[in-house]
C-alpha cells in the first residue's frame, strides 16, 4: 500500500473515489457505459439519416457527375413556390467564385422564404408555417429561422396572455403572463448552434482527402474539387453531435458525484463505458483494510491456534515464543496511541471485545497507525501486556518496509559500552527465514534451524494463507557485530541489512482482512457485463488466491501444458512477470485473475500486457508509486482521498463554507453587472450574453434561490435589454407600479438606460 491521496497519484487519476467502496467503480463503469450507448445510439441515428447525402455526394463524384450541390438548391424552391420542375439548371456551370455563388443564393433564398414566413403567418396556415421553418437550416441561416419562428410562436403567445389577462382576476395572473410569455421568447431564442465535433471531423477530413485526390486524378478544377469537399464536410458531420456528447457527459460527471466518484477530466466518462478490464488492489478496495489476527504458530504447535479475544489462548500466560513474537511485535512497531480513547490496556480489551465478532471486525481501537502494526498491538491488550517502547533502550536506527525487500526491522541500542545492539524483524515468512540461523522453542530454547525445520515453517504459512490470513513472520537476535556502536556524540546508524543475519526465528501469525460488504456481488454484476476483475496485491499467492475465491473471482486450478507458456496459472507472482516478456505475460495472463507479489513495475507492464491485446483498462490506485500505472491505464481512480480531505472537514464547515460561497457569488454579481453595463451589443449579442449569464448563475447558485437573488440586477438589465418593444412601452408606462407583480431592484433611469445598450442598425 503506497501513502493515502498523494498529489502525484490524483493529478495521474482521471477519477478520484470520495471512498474506499469498490461498488462505487462498478457504478462509475455502469454509468459510462450508459452514457457511450446513448452517444452510440444518436450516432447510428444521425448517421443512418445522412447515409443518402453522403452517399450521393460521393458517387457523384467517382462518376464524373456534377455536385448535386446546386441541385439540391433548385430543389428547395420547387418545393417553396410548387412551380414545375427545374432540376435542370443544376447542371449548369457558375462563372462566378463559388463563395460568391453560395452567399447570393443564400441571401436570396433567405429573403424568400421570409418573406413566404411572413405570408403564412399573416394568413395563420401554422402547417406552412412549420415547413418555412425548417428550411432556414437547409441554407445555413439556422439562426434566421430561429428568430423568427421563435417571434411568431411567442408574439402570439404573448397577445393572447395581455388580452385574455387584462380581464383576468388580479395581478398575479397579468405576472405569470407576462413572464411565461418572455420565457418562451429566451427558449427559441436560446438553441444552440450546431457545431462539428473533433473526432468525426478526422475521418471526414481522411475521406475529403481521398475523393479530392481522385477528383484530381480526373482533372476536375480546384475550385470544383474545393465544392464537393465543402459539399462532403457537410454531409458527413451529425447535427447537434457535440453538444449532445457535451450535454450527456456533464450529466454523468453530475451522477458520478452523487456515488462518491469525482471525474477529472470528462471526455473520460465516455471512455468508461469501453471499459473491459479492472485491475485493482485488494486491501483496502476490496478488502476492509481491518486487520485483526486471529492465528499464531510457532514450533512446537501441531497447527495453528486461535487468538480471537473470547479464546482460551489469550485468557492464560503466554509461552516463551508468544511471548517473543508479541515483544518484536510491539518494538518492530510505529503504531501510536490514540489518546482519545484509553491507556489501559484492560480497558482497551474490554473495547475490543465488545466490538468484535465473527461478521463484525473490531472497529475501534485504542491504536492509530499502518494496520498492521494496529493489528499487533490490539493483539498485545488482549494478552494484557504492556507496550514496552518507552521502557527499553533507544532505537538507533530503522529499515523501513518496502515492496521490494518484503520486511521491516529495527535496531535497539544497548545500554552499556559492551552491551550488544538487538535487531526486531517481521515480514514475509522467506525474507525472514533468510535472515535466521536458529529457532525458538515454546519452553523458550533456541535450535538450530535445519531444513527440516525451515519446510515446517514454510508449510504453516501456506496453511495460514490458504485461508485468506497475511502472514507475517518474526525474528530478533543480537547484532553479531559492534563495530557501528555509536560514537560518543551519538551519530550512527543501524539501518544496515547486515544487522538482520543470524537471527532467531520466533514464529507466525495470521491477520484477516474480511471483503467489504458487496464487493462479491458488484464482480459478479461486472463479470456478467463482459468485465473482468483483476486483482493486483503484495500478498503472497495462496493468501491472493483465498481472498480471491471468497470474493466469487473465478480461479481455476493450475494446468501444465507443453510449454510454459500455455501453462494455465490460476496467480502469476511478481518474480514470475518479470521473466516474461509483455507478449509472454499476454498470452498468461488470459485465465488469470490474481496477480501477487507485486510492486508498482510490475503493475505497469500488467496494464501493457492487458492493452496489447486491445483491452480497455480501468486501474485503482492510492498512491505515488500507483501513478506510472495510473497514468498508463485507460482510466485511473484513485481513492483513499478522505485521508486528505480530514485537515480541510476540520476548516471547512458548512457556516464556513455559505460565508465563502456568498462571498463569491457577491463578488461574480459584481462582475457580470459591469460586463452588461459596459457592452453595447447587437440584439443578437445581448441574447448571447443573457444565455451565458444564465449558465453562469445556474452553476454558481444550483437549487439555492437566495443566491440567484444577488443577480437581480444583471438578470433585470439583460431582461429589459431583450424585451419586445410593445412589451417596453408597458414596462415604461407602468413605470415602479406594481401592475405586473414585478418588483424591480432597477431604478427608472436604470432601465431607460438598459434598454439603450442594444445598438442600432
Amino acid at each position: 500500500m503506497g501513502l493515502h491521496g498523494t498529489d502525484v497519484a490524483k493529478e495521474a487519476a482521471d477519477m478520484i473515489l470520495t471512498d474506499d467502496d469498490f461498488s462505487t467503480i462498478l457504478r462509475a463503469i455502469e454509468e459510462g457505459k450508459g452514457i457511450f450507448n446513448n452517444i452510440q445510439n444518436f450516432l447510428t441515428f444521425q448517421l443512418s439519416t445522412s447515409a443518402a447525402s453522403l452517399s450521393l455526394v460521393f458517387f457523384c463524384t467517382l462518376l464524373g457527375h456534377p455536385s448535386p450541390l446546386n441541385a439540391m438548391q433548385i430543389l428547395w424552391i420547387n418545393i417553396i413556390m410548387d412551380g414545375p420542375p427545374a432540376q435542370s439548371l443544376g447542371v449548369e456551370k457558375v462563372d462566378k467564385d463559388v463563395w460568391v455563388t453560395l452567399e447570393d443564393a443564400r441571401a436570396s433564398l433567405c429573403g424568400l422564404f421570409l418573406r413566404e414566413f411572413e405570408r403564412a403567418a399573416a394568413e395563420a396556415d401554422g402547417a406552412r408555417v412549420t415547413r418555412f421553418f425548417k428550411l432556414f437550416p437547409l441554407i445555413g441561416r439556422t439562426d434566421v429561422g430561429l428568430d423568427v419562428y421563435g417571434r411568431y410562436v411567442c408574439q402570439g403567445v404573448a397577445g393572447t396572455a395581455r388580452s385574455v389577462l387584462k380581464e383576468g382576476p388580479g395581478a398575479s395572473a397579468k405576472r405569470d403572463g407576462f413572464f411565461y410569455a418572455n420565457a418562451l421568447t429566451r427558449l427559441f431564442d436560446h438553441i444552440a448552434r450546431i457545431v462539428l465535433g473533433s473526432q468525426l471531423s478526422k475521418v471526414s477530413f481522411v475521406i475529403i482527402g481521398m475523393i479530392s485526390f481522385v477528383g484530381w486524378l480526373q482533372g476536375k478544377k480546384l475550385l470544383e474539387i474545393f465544392q464537393i469537399s465543402i459539399s462532403l464536410a457537410v454531409a458527413a458531420i451529425p447535427e447537434g453531435l457535440p453538444i449532445i456528447v457535451t450535454v450527456t457527459l456533464a450529466l454523468g460527471v453530475h451522477r458520478m458525484a452523487g456515488h462518491h466518484a469525482i471525474v477529472r477530466k470528462m471526455p473520460k466518462v465516455e471512455t468508461l463505458g469501453s471499459v473491459n478490464v479492472v485491475c485493482t488492489d485488494k486491501t483496502g478496495t476490496l478488502t476492509m483494510n481491518h486487520m485483526t489476527i486471529t492465528k499464531m504458530w510457532c514450533f512446537g504447535s501441531i497447527e495453528a491456534f486461535d487468538v480471537d479475544s473470547d479464546d482460551e489462548a489469550t485468557e492464560t500466560k503466554p509461552d516463551a515464543a508468544t511471548l517473543r513474537i508479541l515483544r518484536i511485535g510491539n518494538i518492530a512497531n510505529n503504531g501510536r496511541l490514540a489518546r482519545q480513547y484509553t491507556e489501559n490496556g484492560a480497558a482497551a480489551r474490554a473495547v475490543l471485545s465488545s466490538t468484535q465478532g465473527g461478521d463484525n471486525p473490531s472497529t475501534y481501537t485504542r491504536w492509530t497507525g499502518q494496520p498492521t502494526d494496529v493489528a499487533m498491538l490490539d493483539l498485545l491488550d488482549r494478552f494484557k501486556e504492556h507496550d514496552v517502547r518507552e521502557s527499553i533502550g533507544t532505537r538507533i536506527g530503522e529499515v523501513p518496509f518496502s515492496s521490494e525487500r518484503k520486511w521491516m526491522g529495527v535496531t535497539i541500542g544497548g545500554e552499556g559500552k559492551n552491551d550488544k545492539d538487538f535487531s526486531y524483524m517481521k515480514g514475509s515468512i522467506d525474507r525472514v527465514l533468510e535472515a535466521c540461523d536458529t529457532y525458538l522453542t515454546r519452553d523458550g530454547r533456541e535450535v538450530v534451524l535445519d531444513s527440516t525445520r525451515r519446510k515446517q515453517a514454510l508449510d504453516a504459512a501456506e496453511e495460514m494463507a490458504s485461508r485468506g490470513l497475511r502472514v507475517l513472520a518474526f525474528a530478533s537476535g543480537a547484532v553479531r557485530s559492534n563495530k557501528n556502536k555509536p560514537a560518543s556524540n551519538g551519530s550512527y546508524f543501524a539501518g544496515s541489512d547486515d544487522n538482520y543475519k543470524g537471527l532467531t526465528f520466533a514464529g507466525l501469525v495470521g491477520m484477516s482482512d474480511p471483503p467489504r460488504p458487496g464487493v462479491g456481488k458488484s464482480i459478479r454484476r461486472l463479470m456478467r457485463g463482459g468485465v473482468k476483475v483483476v486483482m493486483i496485491t503484495g500478498d503472497a499467492e495462496t493468501t491472493a488466491a483465498a481472498i480471491g475465491r471468497q470474493l466469487g473471482m473465478p480461479v481455476p486450478h493450475a494446468v501444465e501444458h507443453g510449454s510454459s507458456q500455455s501453462a494455465v496459472r490460476p496467480v502469476l507472482r511478481g518474480d514470475e512477470i518479470e521473466a516474461m516478456s509483455e507478449e509472454e505475460l499476454a498470452q498468461a495472463m488470459q485465465h488469470t485473475n490474481i496477480f501477487a507479489r507485486t510492486n508498482p513495475d510490475h503493475k505497469l507492464k500488467i496494464i501493457r500486457a492487458f492493452q496489447s491485446r486491445g483491452d480497455i483498462v480501468a486501474m485503482t490506485g492510492d498512491g505515488v508509486n500507483d501513478a506510472p500505472a495510473l497514468k498508463k491505464a485507460d482510466i485511473g481512480f484513485e481513492h483513499g482521498w478522505d485521508q486528505l480531505m480530514k485537515p480541510v472537514a476540520r476548516l471547512m464547515t458548512p457556516h464556513t463554507f455559505t460565508t465563502v460561497h456568498d462571498i463569491t457569488a457577491r463578488y461574480l454579481a459584481r462582475v457580470l453587472e459591469q460586463r452588461a453595463w459596459k457592452s453595447r451589443a447587437s440584439a443578437f449579442g445581448v441574447i448571447r450574453m443573457e444565455r451565458d449569464f444564465s449558465s453562469i448563475v445556474g452553476t454558481v447558485a444550483r437549487g439555492n434561490y437566495g443566491v440567484r437573488e444577488l443577480f437581480a440586477r444583471s438578470s433585470q438589465i439583460l431582461m429589459v435589454a431583450n424585451m419586445e418593444d410593445e412589451e417596453w412601452r408597458e414596462v415604461a408606462a407602468a413605470g415602479d407600479d406594481d401592475e405586473y407583480g414585478m418588483i424591480w431592484v432597477l431604478t427608472e433611469e436604470e432601465r431607460r438606460r438598459a434598454r439603450n445598450l442594444i445598438r442600432e442598425g
